[in-house]
């Protein structure tokens, strides 16, 4: 994304943020990875009719996440191996209802919903077997204070949403103690959520 934005400006800006976003999709394959990276703030994106569609919420500014990093590299492949071919219609319907629930509480910042809302059945479960102590972890950061906690993407990082200041720095260390628990050093950091998305300085 950085790459071809910047090739773009260097050329005068002959494409817009439309076709920016086709192609880098087009080429990393995740419009769920490519917007927020271009446009910042909570997005929702999808392919629809080959373009590249979003819509862009602010992201709260009183919401950190707070990202353990295992020395432990999860493969895009294998997590994609490890996948079930077939989704129970329980396990759809229970995702839908989780997804609308983090929408909600994002937008309207009741985070007390957020540990129902990262829920997860589709893909957690199976990637776990690839992350001892996925779940272990998942329930320390919820314990110390995080308002919900979830693998990060295909993985290996996790992602908890906390409170900033001393809750943050808190679950940083409850998940990094408990990946330690079961030999896997790692390292923590908490991050702001970006509003602003690619610029150039």
């Amino acid at each position: 994304m950085g790459a071809l934005c910047a090739a773009n400006k260097l050329c005068g800006h002959p494409l817009s943020e439309q076709a920016l976003l086709n192609m880098a999709t087009t080429l990393e394959g995740h419009p769920d990875n490519i917007v927020p990276a271009m446009v910042g703030g909570f997005c929702l994106a999808a392919v629809v009719d080959h373009e590249t569609r979003y819509i862009k919420f602010s992201a709260p500014g009183n919401l950190r996440a707070v990202v353990c990093i295992p020395q432990k590299p999860m493969s895009t492949k294998d997590a994609r191996r490890v996948l079930p071919s077939r989704v129970p219609l329980s396990a759809a319907v229970f995702t839908s209802s989780r997804v609308a629930f983090l929408v909600g509480a994002m937008v309207q910042k009741k985070f007390q919903w957020l540990d129902f809302a990262m829920e997860d059945v589709l893909h957690q479960p199976a990637r776990a077997a690839l992350l001892p102590g996925l779940k272990d972890v998942i329930a320390e950061a919820k314990k110390e204070g995080a308002w919900g906690a979830a693998l990060s993407g295909a993985g290996s990082s996790v992602i908890a949403l906390t409170k900033p200041g001393p809750v943050a720095r808190r679950v940083g260390e409850s998940m990094r103690r408990r990946f330690a628990a079961r030999g896997i050093p790692s390292r923590w950091v908490d991050l702001r959520l970006e509003n602003k998305g690619l610029r150039f300085l």
